[in-house]
Formats: C-alpha cells, sequence, structure tokens
C-alpha cells in the first residue's frame, strides 16, 4: 500500500509513504517506509502502472512566499521585465533593500529564520543572520545609515488568534552578526524609516485600549524616544491589524490610514493635516509605501481571490502594478534609486511527476 501522510510542523507538506500488507490477514509484513520528501508540497492523485514499476502522482502545492523584481517606468505606474528573484520553491520573502541597492530576503524553513542580501546580477544570497525557533521574521525598515535592518518578529508556536504575547522589535546589523531586542510591545506597531540625509525612524503602534495610534521616535540603538503625534483611529482596529503609519523619505510627513477602509492621510512630523487622498481611491488598504520620488505611494489593497498592489498619487489617481495570489501578499518596495520595486508574492507549482523502483 502506498498512502500519503501529512507531515507534523510543516503546514501543508505531505508524503508518500509505503507499507506490505498480509492481503489475507490484514497484518502489514514490514514497518512503513518513507518513499518522498516534499517540504512544501503535498503529493495527491496518485496512479500505479498495472505491473506495479511506476508510481505517477501530482504534487499539489501548498503555496509558498517568494519574491519577484521589476523596473519601474513612467514615474513608478508602470513595471517591466519582472523577474523571480528568488528560485527555491519555498518561503523566501523580500523585505526591503539595504541602502546600496541589494535585495533584503529572507527565508523560513519551518525551523527558523534566515536573512540574506543578493545583488540583483546575483544568483548567491549572502547571508546576514539566522535565528533557530525564533519565531517569523516580518516586514521592517532598513535604518538611515544603513547599519541595521529594524524587524517585528512573531513569536514561535503562536497562533494569529492569540494575542497579549511579547512581539519583538529587532536591529539585525547589515554587516552581519547576531540580531539584538531593541524592546518589546504588547500590542502591533509598524516600523519605518527616512532615507539620508534624514536620521529619523518612527514606530506607530496601537494605544492600550486601541483607540488611537502613537507615533514615536525609534533610535536603533537607544530604542524608543520620544512621542511625536497621536492619531484617533476611525474605528477600534483589531488586535491584529496593524497601524498604518510610515515616515517619508526625507523625514518630514507621514503617510497614515485611521482604519483600512480611511483616506490616506498626509501629516507633517507632529501630526499637523498636510493632504488627504479620497478613501474610495484605494478600497480596503492593507499597506502603503512612499515613492523614492515622494510623488505617491504603493499601495496593497485587498481584491477578489487575493491582494493588488497599486501605484497612487496624491491626486487620488491609482495605477495597478500586480495582482497576487493569496491574502498575505502583494507588498511592493522600491529601491533606494527608485529604479526597481521588490514584490512580495506567493507562488504555487502543480507537477506530474513518476517514481520508478519504490
Amino acid at each position: 500500500m502506498v498512502y500519503a501522510v501529512a507531515e507534523s510542523g510543516k503546514g501543508d507538506a505531505c508524503n508518500y509513504w509505503t507499507m506490505r500488507l498480509n492481503l489475507a490477514t490484514g497484518k502489514h509484513l514490514e514497518e512503513p517506509r518513507r518513499l518522498t520528501n516534499w517540504p512544501n508540497f503535498c503529493v495527491s492523485s496518485g496512479s500505479v502502472t498495472s505491473d506495479d514499476k511506476r508510481l505517477v502522482y501530482s504534487l499539489s502545492s501548498s503555496g509558498f512566499h517568494t519574491s519577484y523584481v521589476a523596473d519601474l517606468e513612467a514615474g513608478g505606474t508602470r513595471l517591466r521585465n519582472t523577474r523571480h528573484f528568488t528560485l527555491e520553491d519555498s518561503d523566501d520573502v523580500g523585505l526591503g533593500w539595504t541602502g546600496d541597492g541589494k535585495v533584503l530576503v529572507v527565508q523560513d524553513r519551518g525551523d527558523g529564520w534566515s536573512l540574506y542580501k543578493q545583488s540583483l546580477d546575483s544568483d548567491t544570497p549572502e547571508p546576514i543572520a539566522s535565528l533557530a525557533h525564533g519565531g517569523t521574521l516580518l516586514s521592517g525598515a532598513t535604518s538611515p545609515d544603513g547599519k541595521w535592518y529594524i524587524a517585528r518578529v512573531w513569536p514561535a508556536g503562536e497562533s494569529a488568534e492569540h494575542f497579549g504575547i511579547p512581539l519583538q522589535i529587532l536591529r539585525i546589523p547589515l554587516a552581519g552578526g547576531a540580531p539584538e531586542t531593541i524592546l518589546q510591545l504588547s500590542r502591533h506597531g509598524n516600523v519605518s524609516c527616512a532615507r539620508p540625509p534624514s536620521k529619523t525612524c518612527v514606530i506607530a503602534e496601537q494605544s492600550e485600549e486601541r483607540k488611537q495610534m502613537i507615533v514615536s521616535i525609534l533610535d536603533p540603538i537607544k530604542g524608543p524616544g520620544p512621542e511625536l503625534t497621536r492619531f484617533d483611529f476611525d474605528r477600534e482596529l483589531a488586535v491584529l491589524e496593524v497601524p498604518t503609519c510610515v515616515i517619508s523619505p526625507d523625514g518630514a510627513r507621514l503617510a497614515i490610514a485611521r482604519s483600512p477602509e480611511s483616506p490616506i492621510e498626509i501629516h507633517s512630523l507632529h501630526g499637523q493635516l498636510m493632504h488627504k487622498i479620497p478613501s474610495q481611491s484605494v478600497g480596503e488598504l492593507l499597506m502603503l509605501v512612499w515613492s523614492v520620488d515622494q510623488k505617491g505611494l504603493f499601495v496593497t489593497r485587498k481584491a477578489q481571490n487575493g491582494n493588488e498592489l497599486l501605484h497612487l498619487d496624491f491626486q487620488g489617481n491609482v495605477t495597478s502594478l500586480r495582482r497576487c495570489i493569496g491574502g498575505e501578499t502583494c507588498f511592493g518596495f522600491p529601491s533606494p534609486d527608485g529604479r526597481h520595486l521588490a514584490i512580495g508574492d506567493r507562488n504555487q507549482s502543480n507537477n506530474m511527476w513518476m517514481m520508478e523502483s519504490f
């Protein structure tokens, strides 16, 4: 008998095993033996030839995060030469860029994460840091001096329904070395950083009663700094909703949304309203990132059967750049020179395979 078994602790992965049986008694004649070892797929739809020598089966992917890089044209409203950047069929996610224009990629193999950097003209990632059993590394920001990647970490073994657990904010030395904890949050927050010559990073987090967004200075070395401003939410955010607030590349403005359904507002660093973009321009907002020229935003919104990556200017004009698979992707991060966009997406592989002499 050939049968599929789900892999404990590996999401939707499942593999074939075989066991010889006594057909008269139903008892097995030998211990089960593993036939396949796929880390991110499920085997299914097996069919055996009449002589029992060949097994044909489908690899149904459970899906995995992956990354693409595209060239930006027409003021960020058009993508050209979109290419697959991470080549393995496993969770590799682009999280941003180093100051010298390398893509930051986090890999998750189920037993911990590793952070790499990779040049656009190379297929070889350069290791930065790894942490076994360290949870899931979430998106963050590169510090203005280019020395650190500041990231959030979802603790290992915690489900999305469990809140109240401490969420670490780490500084990871981009030259290589062990990650260090800057602070721990009891509620969700979001980190963003300006670009040189500004030296400013900010953290936006939910207030204790989840009715306000608190925006404060965050220093990669010294930790939390003075509070800059507070914004009332348009509704009470759910415990897992992350406040949408990012600092502009020049370090002078904040782009915020008071809820995923609210208009995007541009404020001064201390909270003075400067501009409001109509809410109907986007729909249900998931994430936003400033363009390098500061004339628009790269916005992720919910779409039918997945998410959609948009370019949005301050007049509310929307250009669709990419539709993505699933509800956790379609994040775009522009390169420091504004010429490229790293895109986080999901991929699926559904292939037929044949196995012999099993």
